[in-house]
């Protein structure tokens, strides 16, 4: 079988259909048409025997430009190294937000047992009765 320029072929495959999205907004911006297959739009290639990888189809004679797009993407792309930016010292007097979150969350289940213990009579010697 004769292998024509517009036949789709696999470029990669992506580890989500978010991923996969990503990928073909990019190749759209270099002006490359790609197509990523899902089980969302019925596709036979995306399936959980592929492990629920989505391929990201392109044509054939836009293979080579669409893997230079890619790596042009990849290099362009800012790595942040989050061990070393400086994100100041925190505040004196102001708890931390997980701290102040975890305080909040601990009162909170606090009251609830405490109306818990309330609507089942526990302080009353029983339930409370209907007048």
């Amino acid at each position: 079988m004769q292998q024509r320029p517009d036949d789709p072929v696999p470029l990669l495959h992506a580890l989500n259909e978010f991923e996969a999205a990503i990928v073909v907004d990019a190749l759209s911006e270099a002006g490359i048409r790609a197509t990523a297959l899902s089980a969302m739009t019925g596709d036979a290639y995306a399936s959980p025997s592929t492990g629920g990888r989505v391929p990201v189809m392109v044509r054939r004679d836009q293979l080579d430009a669409a893997k230079a797009a890619i790596e042009q993407r990849r290099s362009d792309s800012v790595d942040i190294d989050w061990a070393s930016v400086d994100v100041g010292e925190p505040v004196d007097g102001m708890p931390s937000p997980g701290r102040a979150r975890n305080l909040f969350i601990g009162a909170s289940l606090i009251l609830v047992v405490l109306l818990v213990f309330w609507l089942f009579g526990f302080f009353q010697g029983g339930p409370p009765q209907p007048p």
